[in-house]
């Protein structure tokens, strides 16, 4: 039992009646409250009089598959905390003890918990524990109320408000399915199918309607469990806790505190914001399926050849060679072909990852050097990777590191490649040893901070910064600080709320709430499935719903997916290519707006796509729109979300709107219906404002 020198407070007290101090206190028989300087309002606020520490030792057991983790075990709690005792202040630190300090050897088992002035004026909460090395688990309850909606945690794909879910910190693929009707039975039954939380970039960082934003610093397995009305329970898998906490009443003004903190992204180069095409096959089909998007009067400014490295066909699907080497076979030669494409104005982007096969001169270079991750054997880890083996670089090694970054210094970039997909990150077993010799639980998540760092700095090294550009999947907090840009990864061809279309806009609403501003999807899905239970292919209908959105993202691109023939391409026939020019030039007219967002995303941290909280937070009817989206404060986005749909209803905030192809005016804090034809996205422009004259004139 945690030793506890009792100090009950009948009558409310601020910390030692000192308004000077930067952090405050007011502890009652029921709570302690912490506050800011001079707020009147708690920043967080400990429950008091039952338990609202633990701290404990567990066990785990974690199955792991082809990227997902199933975590399983038991957890034993040597000590639990319902009150506090009175506090000191050591500096600006109110420093909370369950020991005398002059007697600390009588306290073999004692936990400090320290609240501090944290950077860029936050409040900073450090918990440590001494249990004879053997505690693992701390687990801290804080107040909430019914009406306190919980934004944020990353990228997710099934919910933007959280309250009332329990939600994983843990980078991990997304799943097949993730609880859609028809696949995920069959995908639970392979182990694949992940839920409603399984993300691959998800954020320890909760923004709240209360006007409050909370972030844990630990790396380690985390989980949030806001289903009680009145309280938010955070569970971590350490011994130590870090908490950083800012308050501001506007939300967006919350987000910029939280991104100076966490890194911004940078400005995309123009180019970036044009008709991405996404193509492969060899030169002659690129050349001429872009030659062919041109004519149309597409206006492409970059192809995206994922295959320069060669192909590779499995059961699960067309896939690639993960050996990073050019295909001479499909491209000749990269450098001039990438050079032919140059000379029409278009930029080429390729594709990489942090895998390696076997069998390759390449990965020979990685086992003889050490650079891989390896078994507690001590042996280079090889694993499933979906019809083939795969190793993966060990980013704890330094060597490994300056080593996979030259390779895309001189087999992307040195070929001619503005850019690239980063892919994967997700993977690195629970049970490796990595070359640091930490544990590898506690590197896991900041495996794709590592990645995008390499990426970022193999293009600063070659002297490309804000010209060349990569995009990832997989994140984690610090991954704006070195990311370019995200995309959403890998979708359903379906309209699904959990694995399809749907999922892709949850996923740009909370990944911005997250502080990733400049995110983007596969335009019209990618996970091809054709089998006689279940299939998931591109047609027409999905093809332009989903461009129609798409084209309001900051970046416009394209994937044939995972079985390019069974999918409605946009080079099919004459009328797909001139309503895909369509689609591209609409995105084109929205340039100026788009460089104009970008600039204050990485001035303030505001994401490009936004959710409708961020500019109406005291409006509860935007939460019954959960699929809506603004660009800044003046253009609101309602996509139809449904098959063979061609109206959708619509609400628009306060003021005045207008239709920005019908030209129709409509009033604001209301719900309307609207036509959607295809090719005329309910797409509207808030009238007065700052960009309303100049959008207006594009459509």
């Amino acid at each position: 039992m945690i030793r506890l020198k009792l100090v009950i407070l009948i009558s409310t007290i601020f910390g030692s009646l000192n308004h000077a101090q930067t952090i405050r206190y007011q502890q009652t028989e029921t709570a302690l409250h912490i506050y800011y300087q001079d707020s009147t309002k708690p920043a967080i606020s400990f429950p008091l009089g039952e338990t609202f520490l633990t701290i404990g030792v567990g066990k785990e057991k974690v199955d792991f598959k082809m990227g997902s983790f199933k975590f399983k075990g038991k957890e034993r709690v040597i000590d639990k905390a319902k009150d506090l005792p009175k506090p000191v202040y050591k500096g600006d630190t109110l420093v909370f003890r369950n020991y005398e300090p002059e007697v600390f050897d009588e306290y073999p088992q004692h936990w400090d918990l320290l609240i501090f002035p944290g950077p860029n004026n936050s409040i900073g909460i450090q918990l440590n524990t001494n249990y004879s090395n053997t505690s693992n688990r701390i687990t801290l309850t804080f107040q909430s109320h019914t009406q306190e909606r919980i934004l944020g945690m990353g990228e997710q794909f099934s919910y933007v408000d959280l309250k009332g879910h329990k939600v994983p910190v843990w980078v991990e693929e997304q799943g097949l399915g993730r609880g859609d009707k028809g696949i995920s039975f069959f995908t639970g039954l392979a182990g694949v199918k992940g839920n409603h939380y399984t993300t691959y970039a998800p954020m320890p960082w909760l923004m709240t309607t209360d006007g409050r934003g909370i972030l844990c610093q630990n790396t380690q397995f985390q989980e949030f469990d806001f289903r009680k009305d009145d309280r938010i329970t955070l569970e971590v898998w350490s011994d130590t806790l870090s908490l950083l906490i800012w308050q501001e009443p506007e939300p967006l003004d919350l987000l910029e505190k939280y991104t100076a903190h966490t890194g911004r992204m940078p400005k995309l180069p123009d180019w970036a914001m044009g008709t991405i095409l996404g193509l492969q096959g060899g030169d002659e089909k690129v050349m001429d399926a872009t030659r062919g998007a041109i004519k149309a009067g597409n206006p492409v400014t970059a192809v995206w050849i994922q295959d320069w490295v060669g192909r590779r066909p499995t059961k699960y699907g067309d896939r690639l060679w993960w050996n990073w080497i050019p295909d001479t076979v499909r491209y000749g030669n990269m450098k001039e072909f990438t050079g032919d494409l140059a000379a029409m104005n278009i930029k080429t982007l390729g594709y990489i990852n942090s895998f390696m096969v076997p069998g390759t001169a390449m990965t020979d270079t990685a086992i003889a050097n050490g650079y891989l991750v390896k078994t507690q054997e001590g042996e280079p880890y090889l694993m499933p990777a979906g019809g083939f083996d795969a190793y993966l670089v060990d980013l704890s090694n330094p060597a490994a590191f300056e080593w996979l970054k030259g390779i895309i210094k001189t087999n992307l970039i040195g070929n001619g490649f503005s850019g690239w997909m980063a892919d994967f990150c997700e993977w690195l077993p629970w049970d490796a040893k990595i070359y640091s010799g930490e544990d590898a639980p506690a590197f896991h998540n900041r495996y794709p901070v590592e990645w995008a760092r390499l990426n970022s700095e193999a293009i600063k090294e070659a002297g490309k910064e804000g010209e060349v550009v990569f995009f990832n999947r997989a994140g984690y907090t610090g991954s704006a600080k070195y990311s370019t840009m995200f995309w959403a990864g890998d979708q359903l061809h379906t309209y699904g709320p959990n694995d399809g279309m749907r999922s892709a806009i949850t996923a740009l609403l909370s990944s911005g709430l997250s502080g990733i501003s400049l995110n983007h999807s596969d335009a019209g899905g990618y996970t091809t499935v054709n089998t006689p239970f279940y299939k998931s292919r591109r047609d027409w209908d999905l093809f332009c719903r989903w461009n129609e959105w798409a084209i309001f993202t900051p970046v416009f691109r394209t994937h044939e997916g995972l079985r390019p023939k069974e999918n409605v391409q946009f080079y099919d026939d004459t009328t797909t290519q001139r309503m895909f020019a369509q689609y591209g030039r609409i995105h084109q007219a929205l340039k100026p707006y788009f460089q104009f967002l970008n600039k204050e995303a990485t001035e303030k941290g505001y994401p490009v796509v936004q959710h409708l909280y961020l500019h109406y937070p005291n409006d509860p009817e935007i939460w019954k729109a959960p699929y809506q989206f603004m660009l800044g404060e003046d253009v609101l986005v309602a996509p139809i979300t449904a098959k063979k749909e061609f109206k959708v209803k619509v609400y628009l905030p306060a003021g005045e709107w207008e239709h920005l192809f019908f030209k129709t005016k409509y009033t604001g804090g209301q719900w309307h219906e609207v036509a959607v034809p295809y090719g005329q996205p309910a797409a509207f422009v808030r009238v007065g404002s700052m960009w309303a004259k100049e959008l207006n004139g594009k459509f």
